[in-house]
Parts: C-alpha cells; sequence; structure tokens
C-alpha cells in the first residue's frame, strides 16, 4: 500500500499536464497512472485520457464528485461543489496555494483505499497536504 502511496506522490508532483479552468479551480489529467496491478485492482471508472483536459462525467458514475474540505495547516479550505464528475487520473488545482508545496494546493481523482475486489476500486479525491 506504501507503494501507491509513494506513486500518488511521484504523480501529484511530477506530472506533466495540460489543463482547463472552471471558476478558479482547473482540471488537467495525469501524463502517467498507475496501472491495475500497482493499485492491487481496476478502478471502478475509466480513466483520465494522459494529458488532456479532464472530461465531465456523470455524477455518482463511479468518478470523483464534490472536492471535499481541505484543512491546510489548521486552515479549513471548503468543500468545493463541481458542475459534474471527473474520472480516475484527474488532479484538479485548487484556488489556493499550500504553502508547504509553495504552489497552488492540488488533489487527484484516485482509487479510495479499499478491500473491495470486485467492481472496481472507488474512486475519491486525494489532497496532499
Amino acid at each position: 500500500m506504501m507503494e501507491v502511496v509513494h506513486i500518488v506522490a511521484r504523480l501529484m508532483i511530477a506530472s506533466s499536464v495540460l489543463g482547463c479552468d472552471s471558476g478558479g479551480v482547473s482540471f488537467e489529467c495525469l501524463a502517467r497512472l498507475p496501472d491495475a496491478q500497482e493499485l492491487g485492482g481496476a478502478p471502478s471508472q475509466a480513466a483520465c485520457p494522459a494529458q488532456q483536459p479532464c472530461p465531465i462525467v456523470p455524477r455518482d458514475s463511479g468518478g470523483c464528485d464534490d472536492i471535499p474540505e481541505v484543512l491546510i495547516n489548521g486552515r479549513s479550505h471548503p468543500a468545493i461543489p463541481l458542475d459534474g464528475g471527473r474520472p480516475y487520473g484527474c488532479r484538479a488545482k485548487l484556488p489556493y496555494d499550500n504553502p508547504t508545496y509553495g504552489s497552488r494546493q492540488t488533489c487527484v481523482c484516485f482509487p479510495k483505499l479499499s478491500n473491495q475486489t470486485d467492481g472496481g476500486l472507488p474512486l475519491g479525491w486525494l489532497c496532499g497536504v
């Protein structure tokens, strides 16, 4: 499981991506996504097309919906409602900075830690803080 965490950290920091902006939040597909073997199972939603703008997927379709509240250095940033879901591998650049990284706060639509093996791994926003 630590290997998955390290993969996510590398993807969030070093990915080469394209983006589009929507209300202060920009969305971009990561350049490389871990395959199902690296994850320990397949994601529940089709992957974001590498190095393309993130497509919008129907809400509650297995993708990532609203971005959750993020707590950085004791300061709470409210949840961000979205106009639709985003697929596995979509990175959201939020409209505020994370002083730990010296850049905008990001979240990645990524499989949640789960014992679920049938029907795909559930997805959620993973926000590095």
